[in-house]
């Protein structure tokens, strides 16, 4: 696709046809500012969740302390598009980096939410399933 159609007046991004691959070519400060404007229940942004969940597992699948992730809606902050990290009990320091192609990594501990479980849980199912 040829970015320079992304690009409405005034350096606007058009949603409408942001895909996976136009959204990666995208400057980081950019994406930043893109990945709380996309929609998850949209068919072409969900390609992209679920691009950036797929790279953020692959990069960072030999981080024991992380027990799942995925990227999405965080239902413990609102509606803020991120990347959820899940840390189980007693796991060791965890070093991420803020932002993971424009999305902000959240950190999860099983500490301190009650409902820990049911999500990773949640996560693993539709994993499995896909």
């Amino acid at each position: 696709m040829n970015l320079g159609k992304l690009f409405k007046k005034r350096n606007k991004i058009d949603l409408t046809t942001l895909d996976a691959a136009s959204f990666f070519n995208l400057e980081d400060d950019i994406k930043r500012g893109v990945c709380q404007k996309l929609k998850i229940y949209n068919t072409l942004h969900l390609t992209i969740f679920t691009e950036v969940n797929r790279l953020f597992t692959e990069k960072h699948r030999f981080v024991k302390s992380i027990e799942a992730s995925q990227c999405g809606l965080a239902p413990i902050l609102g509606p803020s598009n991120c990347i959820m990290v899940f840390i189980p009990r007693r796991a060791g320091k965890v070093t991420l980096p803020r932002y993971f192609e424009g999305f902000p990594i959240i950190r999860i501990y099983e500490n301190n939410t009650a409902t820990y479980r049911n999500m990773v849980d949640r996560i693993r199912n539709m994993t499995e399933s896909a």
